[in-house]
Parts: structure tokens; C-alpha cells; sequence
């Protein structure tokens, strides 16, 4: 079946762009998607392309909030946190829908995954998956970044003023959690990559809620109950370093997939027969 395009509504009015891809048959399964530090989203759009005509599962892929043009405080939040309670109120409306809703989070989108685990009850999500996460920068696992970018100037992190925020916030000081920390690309259409991209700013409060709060909540023995995939090429996290931290702390496993890179993990056959078996069993 076709894409469907819609619009999500939040209960203080906001709306955001909401995608989904339906499964060839009417089922009680849908698989909720939560995308990485850009809103880009033609890799997302193929894994749920791939999985809905795989299996007998509806894959649900929003744009979160603070990441399109129309909003007012255009990359930022109303509050520190906010995605929480938005993640919540986005299960909580499938739950009346779906009886099995799986929770999936790529790169920064697994810490959003991660949050509502330690935050919601989460007895609404049946199986969580993380992919080439990168939870938290203090993690010590993200690769060198030495290469030139090619002349690349959409990426900055503004450091000094980063570093002068979290010291405020840890003071509980927020009046200044609105400035920008760091730039990224934005699209004009988040799916096609021909689109006209301009450089889009993300606010420190917007930014520290896409994280996990500290690398220390990772001691949590209820992890093992989440998926966990990493591919060998990833440029940006260390699968082999990550992996020794997520599985001496948690006691879960991950799954290293062979010559896969950070976004085209997603849907390497491999990473979805691995999410196939568990939504079978």
C-alpha cells in the first residue's frame, strides 16, 4: 500500500508531519520509529517500506517537534523535555488502535526511546529497538571525526556556549536553554534528497532532551529486554566499544552487522529478519 501523510496533533495544539506505511493486510501491530539528529528520512522510509511489505505490521515514522519550518520556536522546545510527554501521547493514541506497538529509535532517536523507558510505564510497548545509537556524547564511543567534511558547513556544534549552558543547567538555571547549540541541514522535503536543504539551528534544551539524562542509567538490568543494532561501518559510534559497554552494564546483547553504515543499517536483510523473528515470536 501507498505512504500515507498526515499530521499528529498534540495536546497543546502543536502539529508535526506524520508517515504511514500500512502492511498489505489489516493487523493489531504497528511499529513506531523515532528519527536520529536530522529529520531526513528516505533511509527510515525504506526500512518501513521493506517491513510493512514483509510482515503483517504498520510502521508509523513522525517528524518530531522543533524540526518544521511552520512551528512556532522553529528548532526548539516549549519546555526541557518535552519529547517524553510527546513520545507518551503518540503510544498512548496507538494503544487505542493497536494490541502490539514496538518502539524503534535511531542514532539519537533510541536515547528518546530509552527516556520513555525509564520515564513512562511502558507496559503499552511489547519490544524495543535501538539502532546505531548514540545516547549520550559523554559515552565515549563515537568515532573520530578527523576527515575533512568536504567543505560541509550545514554541521556545527556551538562548544562554548554548550559547555556554559550545562553549567547553568546544572544550577537549574534554564533562561537561556533557547539559544542554539547546534546546526544542522534541514530539508525543505525531509524524504527526497534532492531537495533544497538550508542550515537549521537546535536549541540546547531541545538537544539535551533528545539524550539520555547520564551515561550511569545504563546500569539497569531491564535493558536486556532491548534490541540492539550496530553496523561494523558505522561512522559515527564504535560498534565494538558501544557493545562492550551496553553488555557488561546491562547484560543485554548487540548485534554488530557486517559492512552496514550508520543509516543503511535500517534496512540491510539481515537487520530485518533479526526484527522479523522477534515480532513473530
Amino acid at each position: 500500500m501507498a505512504r500515507v501523510t498526515s499530521l499528529f496533533t498534540f495536546s497543546d495544539k502543536v502539529n508535526i508531519p506524520y508517515y504511514e506505511y500500512p502492511s498489505k493486510v489489516k493487523t493489531d501491530s504497528v511499529m513506531l520509529c523515532i528519527h536520529g539528529l536530522t529529520s531526513e528520512m528516505e533511509h527510515l522510509f525504506t526500512f518501513a517500506e521493506k517491513l510493512s511489505g514483509k510482515l503483517d505490521v504498520d510502521v508509523h515514522l513522525p517528524i518530531l517537534r522543533g524540526y518544521t519550518s511552520f512551528e512556532t520556536g522553529v528548532g526548539d522546545l516549549p519546555e526541557k523535555n518535552k519529547y517524553d510527554s510527546d513520545l507518551k501521547e503518540m503510544i498512548n493514541e496507538l494503544a487505542q488502535e493497536y494490541k502490539h506497538i514496538y518502539l524503534m529509535g535511531h542514532s539519537i532517536g533510541a536515547a528518546n526511546v530509552m527516556r520513555y523507558f525509564l520515564e513512562e510505564p511502558h507496559y503499552k510497548v511489547r519490544s524495543f529497538f535501538l539502532v546505531s545509537p548514540f545516547l549520550h556524547p559523554s559515552l565515549k564511543v563515537s568515532r573520530d571525526q578527523k576527515e575533512d567534511n568536504g567543505g560541509d558547513d550545514f554541521y556545527e556544534v556551538f562548544y562554548t556556549r554548550a559547555v556554559m549552558l550545562r553549567m547553568l543547567d546544572r544550577f537549574n538555571i534554564q533562561v537561556f536553554s533557547q539559544k542554539p547549540v547546534v546546526k544542522i541541514p534541514m530539508r525543505e522535503i525531509p524524504y527526497e534528497p534532492d531537495s533544497a536543504t538550508v542550515p537549521y539551528t537546535l536549541s540546547y534544551r531541545l538537544i539535551t532532551s533528545r539524550f539520555i539524562t547520564k551515561p550511569g542509567i545504563l546500569k539497569n538490568p531491564d535493558f536486556s529486554r532491548f534490541n540492539v543494532f550496530i553496523g561494523n561501518n558505522d561512522e559515527v559510534i564504535d560498534g565494538l566499544k558501544f557493545q562492550d559497554i551496553w553488555e557488561k552494564n546491562t547484560g543485554g546483547k548487540v548485534t554488530l552487522l557486517e559492512k552496514e553504515d550508520h543509516n543503511r543499517v535500517l534496512y540491510s536483510p539481515l537487520f530485518l529478519e533479526e526484527v522479523g523473528q522477534t515480532i513473530k515470536s
